[in-house]
């Protein structure tokens, strides 16, 4: 009769909201019911940290609940820590958050939440931040989490993990709508782009059938940070939905889309939590030029960055802090809607690392869908300030791990050729990447000691349940180096020549930037077939191919394209003969 009882609340509660026919290895909690989407903490502090639940009441139009909840130092909460009731209802759309304080400092604590019909949530557990001298701690990051993408068995692999203080997310936790390339996991009906806030809170809801994701959160305490996936659209809509259901603490009852902050964890770390979504594009850091931190936030984290005392800086960002971008093309950055964007506040940034001697910065950032690895460098293409080879004249190091789920590279269907020039050309024109990889997806790690700090990057497979993972890269930064350990040679430059005679085809395109058309000059050894495509730079994230042709060419040859109908940007010309690729990087006006 019981578990009879428990599926109708279950179905009477998504009746209410929604009714999905659920791809694979999506469900809810119903052996707890009527605490369906699990437990969550975050935002530890010393003393305290949030703890999180959902509560789905017999009628949504009743008009409140009160729970009690519960912390103890062991899963068979012998004797409570502390304790106390909440209060929920349909206005923070029945989630709960607490802020559970009088906590002791690096203390492993259990929680669970109970109503008055006898029903007990599942038992969480959360570790609080450590004070004083502290010696190692363990950081998972991860970011562009889609369930539609593919299976979340990277915040599995997170949750089976026993080292961890923290898991940092820095964005694109949720996804307002569906890629048509990534259709791994989709709803029926089809998920829409949510307008309101009940379709905002649906979506949320959505999320939390993946019983991985769940794990995850009941196991480690997180750190949240939001990207332009989680908020799009009416931002007091969307953020109000993200701090209904993470557990993310409100900074500022007074601004409450302040979300940047710091967390400090002893003597060894302080993290720097940045936010360039919601004050981008409002101040200006000189006449013309917008900042993407905001004059408040940026006066923040520059104080905040000059009296750390902590030996490891930790600065957290949804996109790319350093310099990504291909030498030959006009502008020769990917993507403006990164710190590339914002060139003359990433330049202020590094002069006050520069000028203050701040030493131990490490950038993590999310949002590319791609593995990189970079020291920070003021001009890093210009070598009497920055030598790649060795590291000397960087001020830092950057680490941004993959998506966790979110396609890249290899879901883009490019030829094995194609994606070799795109490592060569990256490689070419940043000598400050250590490490580019953009096929794989998982998560991150930062293994941070006193003498050093370990970065590595964890591959999982999202097209189907998987119960292993892969360490696809691990890098090293010492204490007060400021660059990227190096392994003998930075990377082995991509072979384009003829693989079949050892005779390398010649090829150059002009002019660039071009407006109406461009010439390219091929000659090859004897007489062969081109292929020639031009494919359209949208970001490092997205390529499109524009348009494709051969051409026989024998000896020398000219090939003159028309572009007038392009969109101004960036393009890459692929040219692909017998046994031989090139690639030519070039701008529309």
């Amino acid at each position: 009769m019981k578990n009879l009882l428990l599926l109708l609340c279950l179905f009477a509660g998504f009746t209410v909201h929604a009714q999905w026919v659920l791809p694979g290895n999506m469900y809810a909690d119903s052996v707890h019911a009527p605490f369906y989407y699990g437990v969550a903490s975050g935002d530890p502090l010393a003393d305290k940290v949030i703890i999180w639940t959902h509560y789905t009441p017999a009628n949504y139009s009743d008009p409140a609940v009160t729970l009690t909840w519960e912390m103890a130092l062991d899963s068979n909460f012998t004797t409570l820590s502390t304790s106390g009731t909440v209060t929920t209802d349909s206005t923070t759309d029945w989630t709960v958050k607490v802020d559970a304080a009088g906590l002791t400092a690096n203390t492993r604590y259990y929680y669970r939440f109970r109503d008055g019909q006898g029903n007990t949530s599942l038992i969480g557990r959360t570790l609080t931040a450590p004070v004083g001298d502290v010696s190692n701690l363990k950081f998972a990051v991860t970011s562009c989490t889609s369930v539609f993408s593919g299976y979340f068995n990277g915040y599995r692999r997170i949750a089976e993990r026993s080292d961890l203080n923290l898991v940092i997310h820095l964005g694109d936790y949720i996804y307002d709508f569906i890629d048509e390339a990534e259709e791994v996991r989709v709803p029926a009906p089809y998920a829409l782009k949510p307008t309101s806030l009940a379709e905002w809170r649906e979506r949320h809801r959505y999320y939390m059938h993946d019983p991985d994701l769940r794990l995850a959160r009941q196991t480690h305490p997180f750190m949240h940070m939001w990207d332009n996936h989680d908020i799009a659209g009416n931002r007091d809509t969307t953020t109000q939905a993200f701090f209904e259901w993470t557990p993310s603490r409100v900074v500022n009852t007074q601004e409450p889309k302040r979300f940047y902050r710091t967390a400090n964890y002893g003597d060894l770390v302080d993290i720097l939590m940045l936010d360039i979504m919601i004050w981008r594009d409002v101040d200006e850091v000189s006449p013309g030029e917008f900042s993407v931190l905001g004059t408040e936030q940026q006066t923040w984290f520059l104080d905040a960055l000059q009296q750390s005392t902590a030996k490891w800086k930790i600065v957290g960002t949804q996109k790319m802090f350093s310099y990504w971008g291909v030498t030959g093309a006009f502008p020769s950055s990917f993507n403006q809607g990164t710190w590339d964007g914002f060139t003359a506040e990433r330049e202020l940034v590094l002069d006050v690392i520069e000028d203050n001697n701040i030493e131990n910065v490490i950038v993590i950032s999310g949002d590319s869908h791609l593995s990189v690895a970079c020291d920070l460098s003021k001009d890093p293409t210009n070598g009497s300030v920055y030598d790649g080879n060795t590291g000397d004249g960087a001020l830092g190091v950057e680490f941004c791990p993959t998506s966790l789920t979110r396609g890249n590279f290899d879901e883009l269907g490019l030829p094995n050729a194609l994606l070799s020039i795109l490592y060569d050309l990256s490689y070419q024109g940043n000598p400050h990447h250590l490490y580019n990889e953009f096929t794989e997806h998982g998560y991150g790690v930062l293994d941070i000691g006193e003498d050093s700090t370990t970065a590595s990057i964890m591959w999982s497979d999202i097209f189907q349940i998987a119960n292993t993972e892969t360490l696809g890269k691990q890098l090293v930064v010492y204490n007060g180096v400021n660059h990227w350990k190096r392994d003998g040679q930075t990377y082995n430059p991509v072979s384009v020549g003829n693989a079949l005679t050892g005779i390398e085809p010649l090829a150059k395109l002009y002019p660039n930037p071009a407006d109406n058309a461009i010439n390219i000059d091929i000659t090859v050894p004897g007489n062969e077939v081109v292929s020639i495509s031009i494919i359209e730079f949208h970001s490092y994230k997205r390529l499109s191919q524009v348009s494709t042709l051969k051409k026989s060419v024998q000896g020398q040859s000219v090939v003159t394209l028309p572009i007038s109908h392009l969109s101004a940007g960036m393009y890459l010309v692929f040219l692909q003969g017998d046994g031989w690729v090139k690639a030519l990087p070039f701008s529309k006006l």
